[in-house]
């Protein structure tokens, strides 16, 4: 018997399914193995994605998804992401930053692309790495320390070991406490020591919830709130606080209700902008001088 086209494509994709089916692997999944995965995530809060090296497309990404050299990781507003990198790193990306995994490799030089936003790595290799930016790069010399890329500039701080600012122009070396910052077309330059150096890397840290939100619309009037924030509380409740906080983005700079303020504060937190939540703590507080869950959430940012 000879198989006209149609039934030797029925075949292939009857194989291909029950191939798929036995090694429980979806297709995307098989279609997007490399030889060397160079990095998983580990942590993913709000909306964080990739694209793969000969892809146009962005998915979002949950923690355990892997990832091959050429890729690329996005984070979007209040989001955060945790990764774990094939040479012993942990990188982790602030809100609206974006990272390359140019070549990483368990043997040889390891280089990395952050091309926007704040990313901060935990480093202990003895193998040569280099995060690049648009305008310095860093070599790394086994040590803690944050990278920033803002339009036209790029600083540098270290919170332990060494690292190696250089680009065409120059170079320079900084230790603990350091922070070296490089404008376009200029060589990285040494700043004033910084007497709290762990200030650039506040939004990366984990800042425990001492407030309940569940209930605050019993408590509280909804036409008090307005449709945003019904919806904000709905995405709090589903446990989605990047959601919740874009909810709240369309609202007034001054708000009559102090407890809107201190649930701002709160979800801010969630996602480590204790700047932003130190803000709307303190408007809070204008508000009612003796409010309790405003002075906890201070305490709790002054212990963290």
């Amino acid at each position: 018997m000879v198989n006209s086209p149609l039934h030797t494509s029925y075949f292939h994709s009857v194989c291909c399914g029950l191939f798929l089916l036995l090694t429980g692997l979806p297709a995307f999944v098989l279609a997007e193995q490399c030889a060397e995965v160079v990095a998983t995530a580990i942590s993913i809060q709000g909306g964080v994605e990739k694209r793969i090296k000969s892809g146009t497309e962005w998915k979002k990404i949950t923690a355990q998804d892997t990832f091959c050299a050429g890729d690329m990781v996005r984070t979007q507003a209040n989001s955060r992401a945790a990764l774990y990198l094939n040479n012993n790193t942990i990188l982790r990306l602030n809100t609206l930053s974006t990272v390359t995994f140019t070549g990483l490799s368990q043997q040889g030089v390891n280089w990395l692309d952050l091309k926007k936003g704040i990313a901060h790595f935990i480093s202990r290799i003895k193998q040569h790495f280099v995060v690049g930016t648009p305008y310095v790069n860093a070599a790394v010399d086994g040590t803690e320390f944050v990278v920033a890329v803002d339009p036209g500039q790029a600083k540098i701080t270290v919170l332990e070991g060494r690292v190696r600012a250089s680009n065409d122009h120059g170079e320079t070396s900084l230790s603990h406490g350091e922070t070296a910052l490089t404008r376009a077309g200029e060589a990285p330059a040494l700043q004033a020591p910084r007497v709290q150096p762990w200030n650039a890397v506040s939004w990366a840290m984990h800042y425990p919830a001492v407030v309940d939100f569940t209930t605050l619309m019993e408590a509280e009037q909804p036409e008090s709130w307005g449709s945003h924030l019904v919806q904000s509380l709905e995405h709090y409740r589903q446990g989605d606080t990047s959601a919740a906080l874009t909810e709240l983005e369309s609202l007034p700079d001054d708000l009559p209700n102090g407890s809107i303020y201190l649930y701002r504060a709160a979800l801010h937190l969630a996602v480590g902008q204790a700047v932003r939540a130190t803000a709307d703590l303190e408007q809070a507080l204008k508000r009612d001088a003796n409010n309790g869950e405003a002075i906890a959430l201070k305490a709790i940012i002054a212990v963290v």
